[in-house]
């Protein structure tokens, strides 16, 4: 079991969103009776930076009922192929697999608007021809999930194509398979004061669009081999995340880092090998693998008597 292998909401994001207020004056005269919402949401066009695709949905909610809204929930289905991500702003997020939930503390007056600004991330490699996700939606509640006053509608994710067109988009939809491709070595040996350290380059590459919260590698130490953690450093609990910001991986995206770990050998000579072994995590689970040959190295680890 990988890191982070909780089942259900399993990130937090606080501060995810830009929020911009619009006072009562430029929306219509708020009704009497409870607070009660209406919503829209400009389309989601994401563009891709040469690594990635990113993009913003601007969810705007405006206030229709006669009292204030303390607080808004917003809850969004998140179309398959599309990646939640997170930056600055008020409000906090639990989300998962297949869903968002947030939570706006700032109270929406009667008769104001509030833009919410949503970033996400797309998994794809970019392509000449627009794509355009399935459709998911989203609720819009003054207060908790539930309560009454709430207000839907439904977004896509539009991926621009290479020439700068959205036109036309045809459907997209992410693999269900992983493509994987992991490289390692020369392992580098020094001398240590306990014993030796062991450097080992390694390189991964994300050949498919498959969804993934983040890549996982775990390493086979020969006996005597110690903790192992990576440089630059990342999180390291019997595997170790690919190090890298944001952590999810898209289609085509390469990484370099170092695994490092120190190593006091039974005995010398030395005629060992270490074992790399790069996983897609999604969730609680490893996404299979297309290739999984292509996923494993096995790196020599040779010191002389």
């Amino acid at each position: 079991m990988g890191l982070f292998s909780g089942g259900g909401w399993r990130l937090l994001a606080v501060g995810a969103m830009t929020v911009a207020v619009v006072g009562s004056g430029a929306t219509a005269a708020a009704a009497a009776g409870p607070a009660r919402l209406v919503v829209d949401t400009a389309p989601l066009v994401l563009g891709h930076d040469g690594v990635r695709y990113t993009g913003d949905l601007r969810v705007t909610v405006r206030n229709v009922g006669g009292t204030a809204a303390d607080h808004v929930s917003v809850r969004l289905g998140l179309p398959a192929g599309l990646k939640f991500e997170t930056s600055n702003g008020a409000g906090v997020c639990l989300f998962g697999a297949d869903d968002i939930g947030c939570t706006f503390f700032a109270p929406v007056e009667a008769g104001a608007r509030v833009t919410y600004t949503l970033t996400f991330g797309a998994f794809a490699a970019p392509a000449v021809r627009a794509r355009v996700t399935a459709e998911a939606a989203i609720t819009v509640t003054p207060g908790d999930p539930g309560s009454p006053g709430a207000a839907s509608d439904r977004y896509a994710g539009i991926l621009r194509g290479t020439t700068g067109s959205i036109r036309n988009p045809r459907p997209y939809a992410p693999s269900t398979e992983a493509r994987t491709r992991v490289t390692a070595g020369p392992a580098v040996v020094q001398q240590a004061a306990d014993g030796y350290e062991v450097r080992i380059p390694v390189t991964v590459r994300a050949g498919a669009d498959i969804p993934n919260d983040y890549a996982a590698v775990w390493t086979t130490t020969p006996p005597g081999g110690g903790f192992v953690h990576t440089e630059p450093s990342a999180v390291c609990a019997g595997s170790c995340m690919v190090p890298g910001q944001p952590t999810w991986f898209a289609a085509g995206e390469t990484r370099t880092f170092t695994l490092i770990f120190s190593y006091t050998p039974p005995a010398l000579p030395v005629a060992e090998t270490v074992t790399v072994r790069v996983e897609m995590r999604w969730g609680a689970n490893g996404q299979p693998e297309a290739a999984p040959a292509q996923n494993t190295a096995t790196v020599p680890l040779v010191i002389a008597a």
